[in-house]
C-alpha cells in the first residue's frame, strides 16, 4: 500500500473513531447507528466494518481509551481535588465530534454487550489510576466513591440540565465539589480542619 493510501486510511479511521465517540456520547451504544457514525465521519459504512469489524469493537476503540483520570490528575495530591472541581464546573464537550466518556458510559451501561467492558475499564484503569493518588487507608474504596460522586454530578449537570444559574453559584459549587473530593481523597486534611 502506498504511503498516501496508508495516510488516507489512518485519517479515515481517526474520523470514524471521533464520530463514534461523539455519537456514543450523545446517544449511547444502542442509540448510535453505524450508518449515522459513518455519515458523520464522511466515510463509507463499509469502512466501519473493515476497520473495526463490529460495533462492539468500534465502541471499545472509540470510548474505552477516553476512560481515564490521567488528564485530571495534574499536580500534587493536594491540588488534584481543586483541579477536578474546576474541570467539572467548566467542561464543555457539546461539539458534534466530541467524546464525553462519562456520557457514553451512562448512556451505554444498559447494553449487555458493552457493560462488561465498561466495568472492566472502570475497575482496571480508572479506579486504579485514582487509587494511586489517594492517601491513607481504603484508597480503592474511596476512589470508587469519588468516581460515583463525579458520575452522579455529571449526570445531574449534563443529562438532567440541573446546574448553577449564575457565576456566584458556579463558584460555590466548585468550592463544594473541591471540599467533597478533599474529604474523600485527603482524609487527613479533613480531620485536621475538623480537629
Amino acid at each position: 500500500m502506498s504511503q498516501n493510501k496508508q495516510r488516507d486510511a489512518a485519517q479515515t479511521k481517526e474520523r470514524i473513531l471521533r464520530a463514534a465517540g461523539a455519537k456514543f456520547s450523545q446517544k449511547g451504544y444502542d442509540g448510535a447507528g453505524t450508518r449515522e457514525i459513518a455519515d458523520l465521519a464522511e466515510a463509507n459504512i463499509a469502512l466501519v466494518t473493515r476497520y473495526f469489524g463490529s460495533k462492539e469493537n468500534l465502541f471499545r476503540e472509540a470510548v474505552l481509551p477516553g476512560m481515564t483520570m490521567a488528564p485530571l490528575m495534574i499536580g500534587d495530591t493536594e491540588t488534584i481535588p481543586a483541579h477536578i472541581a474546576h474541570y467539572m464546573t467548566t467542561k464543555n464537550l457539546d461539539g458534534s465530534m466530541a467524546l464525553d466518556p462519562t456520557q457514553a458510559i451512562l448512556r451505554s451501561m444498559g447494553n449487555e454487550s458493552v457493560a462488561p467492558m465498561i466495568r472492566e475499564a472502570l475497575g482496571d484503569r480508572v479506579v486504579d489510576e485514582l487509587s494511586g493518588s489517594i492517601k491513607g487507608d481504603d484508597a480503592k474504596l474511596r476512589s470508587i466513591l469519588v468516581i460515583a460522586f463525579l458520575f452522579g454530578l455529571d449526570a445531574m449537570i449534563r443529562v438532567m440540565n440541573i446546574s448553577p444559574e449564575n457565576e456566584d453559584e458556579k463558584q460555590t459549587m466548585e468550592k463544594l465539589i473541591k471540599e467533597t473530593l478533599e474529604g474523600l481523597m485527603l482524609p487527613e486534611a479533613l480531620q485536621e480542619t475538623q480537629g
